[in-house]
């Protein structure tokens, strides 16, 4: 199925703050620790060559397990959420093939705005 991702936008803050208290903010804490964030971004948020993509692959498989052993606790959310950045409906969404879908989670997942949403929250902490 062919979807294009929007840019995320300050809409998209309160939707994805409600998927993640819902799975649970210690799943993603103790998934993701701080120093595997700091290996990505360098100061200035630049990323550090093939070691970075190596550990920035690496966060994406593990917020993906987060998500997907959690799907069942934010659906419904997550189904909205992701329908109203890909441009289809939240119904399509639940249609997707399992191929489809982790490639849809995996392109909102790997989008610069999302990377650049938690480079943003992580300088903040």
């Amino acid at each position: 199925m062919d979807f294009e991702i929007r840019n995320l936008a300050a809409r998209d803050v309160a939707p994805m703050c409600r998927i993640i208290s819902k799975i649970g903010l210690s799943e993603f804490k103790d998934a993701i620790p701080p120093e595997t964030i700091n290996s990505v971004f360098k100061e200035n948020g630049d990323e550090e060559g093939d070691e970075a993509v190596a550990v920035g692959i690496s966060v994406v498989v593990s917020v993906a397990d987060i998500v997907f052993r959690n799907v069942d606790k934010v659906e419904k959310d997550l189904f909205a959420w992701l329908a109203s950045v890909s441009g289809l409906t939240p119904e399509e969404v639940s249609s997707l093939s399992l191929a489809d879908f982790a490639t849809l989670i995996g392109a909102v997942f790997k989008s610069e705005d999302f990377k650049d949403f938690f480079t943003a929250v992580r300088a903040l902490l």
